[in-house]
């Protein structure tokens, strides 16, 4: 599997790089961005080769929906 860039994960799942959560979200929820998690692991040499998200039908709440990354370390993927 070939890794993705920054720009790539950002379109198939641009809710990894929301900077706060949805306004929807109850107080006790507590927010960290996804997008801290990817370069922490790309730091430790894992790179993502996967990205995608979930549609969601509410208005305005499609850059705050679930996500899935796959991360290979940087030997098995290629890119």
């Amino acid at each position: 599997m070939q890794a993705l860039t920054l720009e790539q994960v950002r379109r198939a799942a641009p809710s990894v790089f929301a900077e706060m959560p949805w306004a929807g979200t109850s107080a006790k929820y507590r927010f960290f961005p996804t997008v801290h998690v990817v370069e922490g692991l790309m730091q430790q040499g894992f790179l993502p080769v996967r990205a995608q998200q979930s549609r969601t039908r509410i208005e305005g709440k499609g850059d705050f929906t679930k996500h899935l990354l796959r991360f290979r370390y940087a030997s098995m993927a290629r890119g």
